[in-house]
């Protein structure tokens, strides 16, 4: 490694290799539809990456919920922090009370002490609503606020569209349109 360069740390490599996953979900999709898509989703949106030009749409001004996506989203902004990700949280009460509405039971109890890269793994991998909440209390000391800085990061035409309300994607207020 050349001076000067940065590593990848391995979360940015998981979001790197989910994005690119998903990119070429897409392209072999089109690549066998033949007469054009035959989707099942009610919303797409494709577009050239390099000219801006839309190559499919359908619904694309639908705002839906994106709560993976607010995941994604919750580590992207932690990561681009450059956050200490050894520094040790505690799962706290209020981390479960963020999570309550969830129909999915958490996995971690308050009082769990995790690094915050285990947390941002857990987030990632296991969808772990527990851990994002966990992650995004633990960044509080810092100047780092959740809602407008993820938007920043969205495309201009989908920005207008596009809310997060809070690290999890549990809130029915984070929503996007494609």
């Amino acid at each position: 490694m050349r001076s000067g360069e940065r590593r990848l740390h391995s979360l940015e490599k998981i979001v790197a290799v989910g994005a690119l996953a998903a990119v070429l979900c897409v392209s072999v999709g089109f690549a066998r539809a033949g007469d054009g898509p035959k989707l099942r989703s009610s919303v797409a949106l494709v577009q050239d990456a390099e000219s801006g030009e839309t190559l499919y749409e359908k619904n694309s001004e639908t705002i839906l919920p994106i709560a993976s996506i607010t995941k994604l989203m919750t580590a992207i902004v932690v990561l681009e922090r450059e956050l200490d990700l050894e520094q040790r949280v505690a799962v706290s009460a209020e981390d479960l009370r963020a999570t309550r509405s969830s129909r999915v039971r958490g996995r971690l109890r308050p009082g769990s002490v995790l690094t915050r890269d285990e947390l941002l793994l857990l987030t990632l991998m296991a969808s772990e609503n527990r851990a994002a909440a966990a992650v995004r209390a633990a960044c509080q000391s810092t100047p780092l606020n959740f809602s407008p800085r993820p938007s920043a990061r969205v495309p201009p035409p989908a920005r207008k569209n596009t809310r997060f309300a809070d690290p999890t994607g549990l809130s029915p207020d984070n929503v996007s349109s494609a």
